[in-house]
C-alpha cells in the first residue's frame, strides 16, 4: 500500500511540474503595428505591441500585450527551420494583394506565423 502512494506522489509531482513548463513564453521584443486590424476576434489599434511566444496545450501560440497587459493572443502556424538563431527575428508585414498583415518570427530552429485582419 505504502508503494502505491510513492507512485501516486511522484505521478501528482510530475504533472505538476509538466503544468508549469507548458506556460513558458518567449519574449521577441517591442513591434509597431502600423494600422487597425483584427487579431483573433479582437480589434488591435496601431501602436507599440510585446510579442511572445507562449506554449499552450494545443501548441505555441503568438500573444500581443501592450502595457503590461495581454491584449490577444491566437495559435500559432509552426514551421521547422533549418539551422537555428540566437536572436529572434521578427517582421510584421503587409501581405500584397490581401486584407491581411502577416506576423512572422524566427525563434530558435522555427518560424512561428499568425495573421492578422485588417479593419
Amino acid at each position: 500500500m505504502l508503494k502505491i502512494g510513492k507512485v501516486a506522489v511522484l505521478t501528482t509531482l510530475l504533472l505538476a511540474l509538466a503544468s508549469i513548463s507548458v506556460f513558458a513564453a518567449a519574449d521577441v521584443g517591442n513591434h509597431r503595428i502600423r494600422e487597425r486590424v483584427d487579431f483573433a476576434g479582437t480589434p488591435i489599434e496601431p501602436g507599440l505591441y510585446n510579442v511572445q511566444i507562449v506554449d499552450g496545450p494545443e501548441g505555441a501560440y503568438i500573444q500581443l500585450s501592450k502595457n503590461g497587459q495581454v491584449v490577444a493572443k491566437d495559435l500559432a502556424i509552426v514551421i521547422p527551420a533549418r539551422g537555428s538563431v540566437s536572436r529572434p527575428q521578427v517582421e510584421i508585414t503587409r501581405i500584397a494583394n490581401q486584407e491581411f498583415l502577416r506576423i512572422r518570427i524566427r525563434h530558435g530552429d522555427s518560424w512561428y506565423y499568425a495573421y492578422l485582419k485588417r479593419t
